[in-house]
């Protein structure tokens, strides 16, 4: 009786959504009233045919989603495979709720640069703030580092000693001395006050593409496109450590904060984590469809996020290696990538000509900061967070 109750229903909807009003009488056609789980399920029970339930279901639509539980009621009803595909077909989808636009939150960056640093003669590969936020150290192809100031864009020093271009400049944790790396196989080590020379560390057999100061500054981490990264005393400059394990060049080192861990790069597509006592490897992380170029440690040290010639960047856990986010949006290799000093942002350098600013939660792409039309190599948080500086192959560094 049910189920005549409810195909009378909708046979009366049906008749009355057949007639054709007058246009004058501005009234609107009549529609079928969508069908609901218990109509459904009343018709199955009440001996009503699933073909027919299912002409039924096509004619007049239905309300209700298609889940587990509903399925396993409506197959418990008589529901049919053949039903249950033309109720999957046919159920309402999920509207998309759209996200509100992510936001800067205290964070200013202005689109024009404030500062632009002239003087290198060739690409600069690579730039770093000191600690203090006074001073910024750039590499360049021409075979020098230089010394400016932050505030006035000053040229203070110039560093001359490398046989080949300056890949990587990086200050020690004291701002008191510079280390740089370069493609002559050497790194050196600065005194950053007045620019003389205090070490060069000797031993890889290839360009030295990256070089590191662990966070007490006892210790320095180069990588080498021999396929190795290396540790050195910061002091004497002895070679303590080689770290064995990519299968192509290593392309970048960092340390963790707490100095216990270091992360490389490599021309293998991979990014590693290494004890740095023992140089025992505790993590690879594939996932990269070419070079990593840059690998950067989370400000709290749990994360780790890597640049990639692939045209993206990435985001993954440090304790198990496992991929959390990926940045799309850049058109060119990805070069570089720094963390902001509170960990909410991202910034990544590319061959695009730009650098981008990005949500280090979401991978939300925030803030594009466009130069001249020459690649972006290099990229760097002020240690206040606050201003950022880029490195390109327009021969300048720029203060954002």
């Amino acid at each position: 009786m049910k189920a005549r109750k409810i195909v009378l229903r909708l046979m009366v909807a049906a008749l009355l959504a057949s007639f054709v009003l007058l246009p004058e009488s501005g009234a609107q056609t009549p529609k079928p009233e969508p069908m609901s789980m218990e109509d459904v399920i009343g018709l199955l029970k009440g001996k009503v045919a699933p073909e027919r339930v299912e002409e039924l279901v096509r004619e007049n639509r239905i309300n209700f989603a298609i889940t587990s539980e509903t399925e396993s009621a409506l197959r418990n009803a008589g529901a049919t495979d053949g039903l249950l595909r033309t109720l999957r077909e046919l159920a309402p989808k999920p509207v998309a709720v759209a996200s509100p636009p992510p936001t800067l939150p205290q964070l200013q960056l202005s689109t024009t640069p404030l500062l632009t640093l002239r003087g290198h003669q060739s690409s600069v590969s690579s730039v770093a703030w000191s600690p203090d936020g006074k001073w910024l150290a750039t590499g360049s192809s021409d075979k020098t580092a230089k010394v400016w100031d932050a505030a006035t864009g000053m040229e203070l020093l110039t560093l001359n000693g490398h046989k080949e271009g300056v890949t990587s400049v990086a200050w020690s944790p004291d701002g008191k001395r510079l280390a740089t790396a370069s493609r002559d196989k050497t790194a050196k080590v600065w005194d950053a006050a007045s620019g003389k020379e205090l070490l060069t560390l000797r031993g890889h057999k290839e360009f030295v593409e990256s070089v590191a100061w662990s966070p007490d500054g006892s210790r320095l981490a180069t990588a080498s496109r021999d396929k190795t990264a290396r540790v050195w005393d910061g002091v004497g400059g002895q070679w303590l450590l080689t770290l064995r394990g990519h299968k192509s060049g290593v392309t970048c080192v960092a340390w963790s904060q707490d100095g216990k861990r270091l992360a490389t790069g490599s021309g293998d597509d991979t990014a590693k984590v290494w004890d740095a006592a023992s140089g025992k490897e505790l993590q690879t992380m594939p996932g990269h469809r070419w070079y990593v170029q840059t690998v950067v440690w989370s400000p709290d040290g749990k994360l780790l996020a890597t640049a990639s010639m692939d045209e993206t960047a990435k985001v993954w856990d440090a304790a198990s290696g496992k991929e959390l986010l990926t940045l799309r949006g850049h058109k060119g290799s990805v070069y570089s990538v720094a963390w902001s000093p509170d960990g909410k942002w991202l910034a990544t350098a590319s061959f695009d000509n730009t650098a981008k600013v990005w949500d280090a939660a979401s991978g939300h792409e925030l803030l594009t900061l466009r130069g001249p039309d020459k690649a972006v190599d290099s990229v760097a948080w002020s240690p206040g967070g606050k201003r950022l500086a880029t490195a390109g192959d327009d021969h300048t560094a720029k203060i954002w």
